[in-house]
C-alpha cells in the first residue's frame, strides 16, 4: 500500500524523500558491504555533532512501486542504527538529500520537543496558559518562518516574501 503510495506521487510529479523500515536482512546486507563501497560525505551548515556521514547508494525496486529509487543508507549520523532514505530525486546528490533530511528531522525534533514539553497532544492542552501558548506559538510559527527563510535564500529567483531580491526600499 505504501509503495502504491509513493508511484501516485511519482506519477504526479512530485519528488519525495522517505525513510525505509530496516529489516534484519537488510542490516544483514548493509554491514556485509566492504568500507570501499562507502563515500564519506560533508553536511554544510548544520550546527551537528555528526557532519560527516557515511552514506552507500544503491539503485532498488519495490514490489508496488512502479520503476526504481535511490536508497541511500548512512551511517554516523547520530543513530546506533543506519538511516535509510527512499528518494524519487534524480538530480539531486548525496549530500543535498541527506542535509534535506536532516534539516527536516531537526524540526521534527523541534516540534516533538514542544509537544513533549508543553503536553499539545494531551486533552488537558486545551488549559495552557497564555504563557505556555504563546511560547507553543514561538516555537512552531519560528520553524516555519525559518525553512521559509532558508528556501529563500537558496533560491534567489523565487517570489518568496523573505527574499532578499523581492525586497523594495521606500524613497
Amino acid at each position: 500500500m505504501f509503495d502504491q503510495k509513493l508511484s501516485e506521487l511519482n506519477r504526479e510529479g512530485i519528488s519525495f524523500i522517505t525513510l525505509r523500515r530496516r529489516s534484519e536482512k537488510m542490516l544483514r546486507e548493509i554491514y556485509s558491504q566492504p568500507d570501499s563501497a562507502w563515500q564519506r560525505i560533508s553536511l554544510p551548515a548544520l550546527t551537528r555533532i555528526y557532519r560527516n556521514p557515511k552514506v552507500l547508494e544503491n539503485r532498488v525496486t519495490l514490489p508496488g512501486y512502479e520503476g526504481e529509487l535511490r536508497q541511500l543508507t548512512v551511517m554516523e549520523l547520530g543513530h546506533e542504527e543506519p538511516t535509510v532514505l527512499l528518494t524519487n530525486h534524480r538530480k539531486l546528490g548525496s549530500v543535498e538529500l541527506v542535509t534535506r533530511y536532516a534539516q527536516r528531522m531537526l524540526i521534527e525534533n523541534g516540534i516533538s520537543e514542544a509537544v513533549q514539553f508543553f503536553h499539545i497532544d494531551a486533552l488537558s492542552s486545551m488549559s495552557l496558559t497564555s504563557d505556555g501558548c504563546a511560547a507553543a506559538n514561538r516555537k512552531f510559527f519560528g520553524t516555519g518562518l525559518r525553512t521559509i527563510r532558508r528556501h529563500a535564500l537558496e533560491h534567489p529567483g523565487c517570489g518568496c516574501p523573505g527574499n532578499p531580491s523581492n525586497l523594495h526600499t521606500r524613497k
